[in-house]
């Protein structure tokens, strides 16, 4: 578990795995963040706020392309549907509603359909 740095890790892996045919497109991408302790952590180690759980998003899609220039995607974001994790928190603060929304999701599942025509 490494300490935040103002919210940068010392790494955060993406990573696509893929299928691509003639006419089939298939992809499955992962986002992970590692565990993290609270900004305050290397001043004060017995510091009140708790840590943040390490966090993997993932998403899946694939498109289908037809004759006659014209292809469809779809997908779905957040797969697993992950909570954000709270930012911040500790015991007495019971709002607990704090996230980075840069960083972890806060809409949950989606998706997404989509259809191309070149002319």
């Amino acid at each position: 578990m490494q300490a935040a740095q103002n919210g940068l890790y010392d790494y955060t892996p993406f990573t696509t795995f893929g299928y691509r045919s003639d006419q089939l497109s298939i992809s499955l991408n992962w986002r992970y963040l590692p565990d993290i302790k609270p900004n305050g952590y290397a001043d004060n180690p017995l510091t009140p706020a708790f840590s943040t759980n390490s966090y993997n998003l993932f998403g899946l899609s694939g498109g289908w392309d037809f004759p006659g220039n014209i292809r469809m995607r779809a997908g779905i974001d957040n797969l697993l549907n992950a909570d954000p994790e709270v930012v911040g928190a500790t015991p007495d603060n019971n709002a607990l509603i704090n996230t980075n929304t840069g960083r972890y999701d806060p809409l949950g599942r989606r998706g997404f359909v989509a259809i191309q025509v070149d002319f």
